[in-house]
């Protein structure tokens, strides 16, 4: 074992960043969701980026020590989160955007990751749910349980939400934070690029977080100017190139040109879809159930995709309910009677 490895995780100090932006509406939630953490040893750094809703008083009215608000001018996500990474005095950085919640188990979940596989200086990550603002579950992704290179886990694979990442601030240093040069762009996997291939990188094996997601508003925003869509996409292709080999750019750039066009299509966007694929080679539909569901729309001149996913989401809010309801109460079990309240338990009861 490494002779500092005791030391370094015998109780470490985490800081945990959370860039805050007009979240009036979520940010108690989030709050709340670290206050019930079973580790407690941390540090909550709520940089204001600039809001001018009542998110700031929804922070004051906290009275933890452990909380501190950084503000700045309205700068972005990324200069927000490096903002963050700054002032931490942490040994770890754990992130959390002001929309999601993590389950009360999350910090302690990634310290015995980093004691399973004995590497502190690491990224550790953990799987998520997407629900809606009401926390009704939209969509369970694929949750990833063994290790694999920081490529294929970050980048190829595309599930890693930054609300799941914890890690050790060496690593930060190393990467220069979050990049800031351009604000339409996608930071995170710009960010992810420049891990890829230089840090060890562990799953948790669990999934830790409530993602919100909504196919209208944020998500449907960016999509709705067709050219900027289709720049930010490529602005964040190119920042790939210095990080990734020849073979493994290939493979990103065809990631991002079906992750548009799904996206395009989630939202109900077909004449953009419609778009799109026509400078697009049909090569990158071949292959699996949803590339066949896009050349299906086409053919048929419905947006099957967009069905598809409506019927999912049905399904996962009313056929599964029973199931959800109980996870979320085995979860949140401990942590219900506390005094810290739970903003978002009645959602789990209508």
């Amino acid at each position: 074992m490494n002779p500092t490895l005791h030391q370094t995780l015998d109780r470490p100090l985490i800081s945990i960043v959370v860039p805050a932006y007009q979240a009036e509406k979520y940010i108690a939630a989030t709050i709340d969701s670290v206050l019930r953490q079973t580790y407690s040893h941390f540090e909550l750094i709520i940089v204001d980026d600039g809001c001018t809703d009542q998110t700031v008083q929804i922070i004051k009215s906290y009275h933890d020590s452990r909380i501190k608000i950084v503000s700045q001018s309205n700068q972005g996500l990324s200069a927000a989160r490096n903002a963050g990474i700054l002032a931490a005095k942490g040994e770890y950085v754990a992130f959390l955007d002001a929309d999601d919640i993590w389950f009360p188990n999350k910090l302690e979940m990634d310290l015995n990751t980093v004691h399973r596989y004995q590497d502190p200086v690491c990224v550790v990550f953990s799987g998520h749910y997407c629900v809606d603002d009401n926390f009704r579950l939209l969509n369970i992704p694929k949750c990833q349980t063994e290790p694999d290179t920081t490529y294929n886990t970050l980048l190829r694979n595309g599930t890693v939400l930054p609300s799941s990442l914890f890690i050790h601030k060496d690593i930060l240093a190393a990467v220069g934070g979050f990049p800031t040069s351009d604000k339409t762009f996608f930071e995170d996997r710009a960010f992810y690029a420049r891990l890829s291939g230089r840090f060890p990188c562990y799953p948790t094996g669990h999934r830790l977080i409530l993602y919100r997601q909504s196919m209208g508003g944020l998500a449907l925003k960016p999509l709705l100017n067709y050219d900027l869509a289709l720049q930010a996409e490529q602005k964040t292709v190119e920042f790939y190139e210095g990080y990734v080999s020849s073979d493994q750019f290939k493979e990103l750039k065809a990631f991002h040109t079906r992750s548009l066009l799904n996206r395009f299509l989630k939202c109900n966007l077909f004449d953009s879809a419609k778009r799109y694929t026509e400078h697009m080679p049909v090569s990158l539909l071949i292959g699996d159930i949803k590339g066949f569901l896009t050349i299906l729309s086409f053919i048929l001149n419905i947006n099957m995709i967009y069905y598809c996913h409506i019927g999912l989401q049905m399904l996962l809010q009313y056929a599964f309910f029973p199931w959800w309801h109980f996870e979320c109460a085995k979860a949140f079990k401990n942590t219900i009677k506390s005094k810290v309240s739970l903003h978002f338990e009645p959602a789990f009861n209508q």
